[in-house]
């Protein structure tokens, strides 16, 4: 789906909120990718056949391709949403959209667009995702940085400056694209040099929330400045040991020149290669059935083999030098050249530039029908038998089958009992054979179930060992956590104890306070102890020695004094008044009633 650039399509649901654009600085960008244009600019109206817009995977309909104008580069500020991407990665590389997890995280870890990652690189990343999905391993962010690292690739003119003197200032260097490093070789490059991708470029935009959403969601968990990573953990690093056994396990390449000799060293060995995984190939798969015929390819020599056997019949079909003697017979060269496959297309020059010598005489050849190495009237230290499986189909209804011609001589010697009787025991014979082999077949049977089951039993103890690995990892990391707390709490219960002395030290001392200002306590009250208060009210001290009980005493004493003076004084002022007014009325006169309101009357009952 190829659109124009200058049309907005609408989002389907909600759109995240867009941050202000700032403009990016480019001065550290090198000058190809910002001075190349796109062969796609201004090409809505026209969009040409060969532009490739198979960008994601069925039935997604998230992303749409946006047409570049003549000022877009691959480096630019494009449109609210849209990611640049060159057209390769689509087209040979197989990536389609959504990005999956492992691309994403990558994508932020490095802080990238897809666009500054080579080529090559991009299909690293598929290339790993594959493999790792064939062999059931987990694709982590740690696994793949444990194997990749990153080179960053320089321009001509900043390679052309040299060596800078020693003290003289460092003019600031430009940057090409970003490139990926493996730390062992397990994977072929997929072109040694990548041409005609840097012009081949147009921009991808997510149509709905849930595309836009792959170009922002969050990955994998990293540490807090989202560079440096920790340690694999005991599965990674048992995932990556099975990738690199499974790499070193593959069959070697086997060097041939264009014309099918073999490659010899100084020292006259074959040359082989290690055999890699072939990124360009693999990639390329684009079917589970794909697939499965790669890694058959890769893995199974036997399969390398029937197909190298039939490029070389070919070759020997269409000479007309093979005689029958040099077919029982064959020369040295012709025997090293059927031993020697081909177990890959074309072999990279990195390849022939890391050559590995190695020895195969040991070795069987089963690509060699026939007897060899044969001495009259002496047993061969050597049979092999014509390679019945790896050759396909030895004879037909036009195979003549022909007999050595010394056996011929001396069957044609044999008379007709003798020959009578060389059958019946070569029949008996051939029956024992059969016999034993069925014999051994089945026992053979047993002990290959019995592998079988061993295997599985394996499986499950390599899968237990892992989870043990781990939960011991974990119980150690659980180990340290309580060791670090256990450390702390001691320290603090040192404290603490230090803390409780200091108290109990306290506490004795405020005890003998106590006990002291108890002892004072006694002695004052025992000494009468005399207040200001009552110094005030007693100054001269006269009921300084007195008890509470006398006090009290003395206090009614006093109250009834007082009442007794005051009803002498009443009845005093009465006696008086009746001497000077002889007419006096003494009705309702009482020493306990008071005049209120002109009239003699009783307190009310509250006072």
């Amino acid at each position: 789906m190829a659109e124009g650039s200058q049309r907005q399509a609408p989002l389907l649901g909600q759109q995240p909120s867009s941050s202000v654009r700032v403009r990016a600085d480019h001065s550290w960008v090198a000058d190809e990718p910002r001075e190349t244009e796109s062969i796609y600019k201004n090409c809505e109206s026209d969009i040409p056949d060969s532009m490739f817009t198979d960008i994601q995977t069925p039935p997604t309909e998230d992303f749409e391709v946006r047409i570049p104008t003549a000022r877009h580069r691959i480096c630019s500020n494009w449109a609210w949403g849209t990611v640049p991407m060159y057209e390769i990665a689509f087209k040979h590389l197989g990536i389609r959209l959504p990005f999956t997890d492992l691309k994403v995280s990558i994508f932020r870890h490095l802080h990238l667009a897809p666009s500054q990652l080579h080529p090559n690189s991009l299909a690293f990343i598929k290339a790993f995702e594959m493999t790792v999905e064939h062999l059931g391993l987990g694709p982590t962010l740690p696994l793949f940085f444990y194997h990749f690292g990153l080179q960053r690739s320089c321009p001509r003119g900043d390679k052309a400056k040299g060596k800078l003197a020693k003290g003289a200032p460092t003019p600031e260097t430009k940057h090409g694209w970003v490139s990926l490093r493996q730390r062992k070789r397990l994977f072929d490059m997929y072109e040694e040099s990548v041409r005609g991708f840097k012009s081949v470029f147009y921009g991808v935009r997510p149509m709905t929330s849930k595309g836009w959403y792959n170009f922002v969601r969050r990955g994998h968990r990293v540490d807090d400045q989202g560079r440096e990573l920790g340690e694999l953990t005991a599965e990674e690093r048992m995932d990556y040991k099975k990738l690199v056994e499974f790499v070193e396990g593959l069959p070697p390449y086997v060097l041939e020149d264009s014309d099918g000799e073999p490659l010899l060293g100084e020292d006259g060995q074959r040359m082989t290669s290690t055999k890699l995984i072939a990124t360009r190939e693999l990639i390329a798969c684009d079917t589970p059935e794909k697939l499965t015929v790669f890694w058959s390819k890769m893995s199974s020599a036997a399969a390398a083999l029937r197909q190298a056997r039939a490029a070389k019949n070919k070759r020997e079909a269409s000479s007309t030098m093979t005689t029958s003697s040099a077919q029982q017979s064959p020369t040295i060269s012709a025997a090293d050249r059927s031993k020697r496959i081909r177990l890959s297309g074309e072999e990279d020059t990195s390849s022939h530039r890391e050559q590995e010598v190695v020895d195969l005489d040991g070795q069987d050849d089963s690509s060699n029908p026939g007897p060899h190495r044969l001495t009259p009237g002496a047993p061969a230290e050597d049979f092999v038998l014509p390679p019945i499986y790896a050759h396909g189909p030895l004879l037909d209804g036009r195979t003549k089958v022909k007999i050595n011609p010394a056996d011929e001589a001396i069957l044609t010697d044999i008379g007709p009992e003798a020959l009578r009787s060389e059958i019946a025991t070569q029949s008996m014979a051939l029956l024992k054979l059969i016999e034993v082999a069925t014999f051994l077949n089945g026992r053979e049977c047993k002990y290959l179930a019995e592998r079988d089951d061993a295997r599985k039993a394996l499986l499950g103890v390599e899968r237990r060992l892992a989870e043990s690995e781990a939960s011991c990892e974990r119980y150690r990391e659980e180990h340290k956590t309580l060791s670090s707390n256990l450390k702390e709490t001691e320290d603090r219960l040192k404290t603490l104890s230090e803390e409780k002395d200091g108290i109990q030290i306290e506490v004795e001392g405020l005890k003998a306070k106590i006990n002291e200002l108890e002892e004072k306590l006694v002695c004052q009250q025992a000494s009468g102890m005399i207040e200001e208060e009552e110094k005030e009210v007693d100054p001269q001290g006269d009921y300084a020695s007195s008890s509470r009980a006398a006090l009290i005493a003395k206090i009614q004493e006093y109250e009834s004094n007082m009442v007794a003076a005051a009803s002498f004084s009443f009845n005093n002022a009465i006696a008086q008044l009746r001497i000077l007014n002889p007419n006096l009325g003494e009705e309702g006169l009482n020493e306990e009633k008071e005049v209120r309101d002109g009239q003699i009357c009783s307190p009310p009952p509250t006072d």
